[in-house]
């Protein structure tokens, strides 16, 4: 469960915690938004905040991270194996439907299973760095975005949430 704050202001202060766990920080967490707008002429948009993090979150974070960006490959490989098989079947009078056919299979049967197999190895290792102070695995800043001087945050830890009200008093929103 994600706590959500907006506020408004161009500097803010980051009370100097882990955002995770609480501890003393040693590295730091980037939480960024990209906003896209236009129709002729695409135009974009980026702003960023730099978190304290400790060293050892910010492992087990982006371990996460990465374990999600490996299920997502293993999902696109099943969806292209997939069309490729009914492609390849509806090919299979000529010899194009073959070669389509079996990258199909390969797809869903190889590809697919080794990027999910990543997955679960990379959210093992990264349980080997939570602590028991940690209050989430991943997505533990997410930068909402911003209109004018107003910035939305989601935080996983309650404390630090708390902890980043108080050090923002008087710019919080709502």
């Amino acid at each position: 469960m994600a706590t959500d704050v907006q506020v408004s202001a161009r500097i803010l202060r980051f009370p100097q915690v882990c955002c995770c766990c609480g501890r003393t920080p040693d590295s730091s967490l980037v939480a960024s938004s990209t906003r896209v707008w236009g129709k002729r002429v695409i135009r974009t948009q980026s702003k960023s905040w730099s978190f304290p993090i400790c060293h050892r979150c910010l492992k087990h974070v982006r371990l996460y991270d990465e374990a999600d960006r490996q299920r997502q490959v293993a999902q696109r490989h099943k969806q292209t194996g997939t069309a490729c098989i009914i492609i390849g079947i509806l090919l299979s009078f000529c010899l194009v439907g073959i070669p389509v056919l079996i990258y199909g299979v390969a797809a869903v049967t190889g590809l697919a299973t080794k990027a999910a197999q990543r997955a679960e190895e990379l959210e093992d290792e990264a349980g080997g760095h939570l602590s028991k102070r940690c209050t989430c695995h991943n997505g533990v800043v997410i930068y909402r975005g911003w209109s004018g001087s107003i910035h939305s945050f989601a935080f996983r830890s309650e404390s630090y949430a708390f902890a980043f009200i108080a050090a923002n008093r008087g710019k919080v929103v709502g």
